[in-house]
This record gives C-alpha cells, structure tokens and sequence, in this order.
C-alpha cells in the first residue's frame, strides 16, 4: 500500500497505542483526529480511519486499519470457534496455538494465507 512516510509512522504510533490497550475492539477503541493531524485525509482514503460524526468528531481504525497494523506486527486475527471472540497469533504458522480470553477454548490455526 503506498502512503506517504508521514502516514506511515502515523499508522504506526497508532499501531504501539492500540497494542498497549491490549487491541481493543474497533467500536470501543476511538483516536481523536488531532492525533492524526495531516494525515487523517489520506489515511480515510486509505481506508484505514473512518470518521462517523461531523468534524471534529473522533475516528476509528476500520478493518483494514487493523488489519495493516496486525500485519505489521505479525500478528493475524482469528475468530473463537465457540464465541467468535477476536483473538491475534502470530502470522505465517500452519498450527499457530490459540486460546480465547473470552470462553478458555483453545484451538489451532492455520495462519499461513
């Protein structure tokens, strides 16, 4: 994906916050635009933030926003297979182990796609 360097440690920043609150869910984890200043537009067009209010609102990663970051961390998002919990393992494993903080179960995944 080609953006600007500008955009890039943005996205990145947001990338340390988002795993210091433990990758919260995408409807409860909100970034003030200010925090993105200048590059909140081609971030949007990206399709990585998304602004549901007016200006200035707060805006939000969008799948593909968390999906850019997890990629960068080597992490990819798996789905409980009883609670659809959101839970991250590691990228690139054919039997990457993982269990859900939400239910306990633990199960394996293939990660390699």
């Amino acid at each position: 994906m080609d953006m600007t360097a500008q955009a890039r440690t943005a996205m990145e920043a947001l990338g340390d916050r988002f795993a210091s609150a433990g990758f919260p869910s995408l409807w409860q984890w909100f970034i003030a635009v200010d925090e993105v200043e200048g590059t909140f537009e081609e971030l949007a067009r990206l399709g990585l933030l998304a602004q549901d209010g007016g200006a200035g609102s707060p805006c939000h990663l969008t799948d593909a926003g968390r999906s850019w970051i997890l990629g960068h961390r080597g992490l990819v998002v798996v789905f409980c297979p009883k609670c659809s919990t959101d839970e991250y393992v590691p990228k690139g494993h054919s039997q990457a182990e993982a269990r859900c903080h939400g239910c306990g179960v633990r199960w394996t995944e293939d990660t390699t796609a």
